[in-house]
């Protein structure tokens, strides 16, 4: 399954495997100024569409400036430590489950981070 949705400044895709969801963000070149990544929040849902689970997703690169000396392993929230990649894929995924995932660009300097738009992928 393939979807996308977008506004004046940024696009994000969706393309779903049977294992894994692939999100493909764009931006447009003016709104890359300070953009520190993307912060990723994901709704689960079982088959009839009742509603499981939410969380932040979490990744493995923080900021040096917020966590100077990061241990090996540890996952943090994106959004404390937005992803910063224009691709980012959720491999726990589960073919008998839907999925509905709120995209938001993180702008700013560190520390002081600003989410603004957001998108919503399903």
């Amino acid at each position: 399954m393939r979807t996308g949705t977008f506004n004046q400044h940024f696009s994000v895709h969706a393309i779903a495997g049977t294992h894994v969801i692939t999100l493909a963000m764009d931006a447009r070149e003016e709104a890359t100024a300070n953009l520190l990544g993307f912060a990723f929040f994901r709704k689960k849902f079982d088959k009839k569409g009742k509603f499981l689970e939410e969380a932040w997703m979490e990744g493995y690169k923080p900021f040096e400036a917020v966590m100077p000396d990061p241990q090996p392993g540890v996952r943090y929230p994106t959004n404390l430590h937005p992803i910063q990649s224009f691709v980012w894929a959720d491999f726990a995924v589960s073919q008998d489950r839907k999925y509905e995932y709120h995209v938001f660009p993180v702008t700013a300097r560190l520390p002081n981070r600003n989410f603004r738009n957001r998108w919503l992928s399903r």
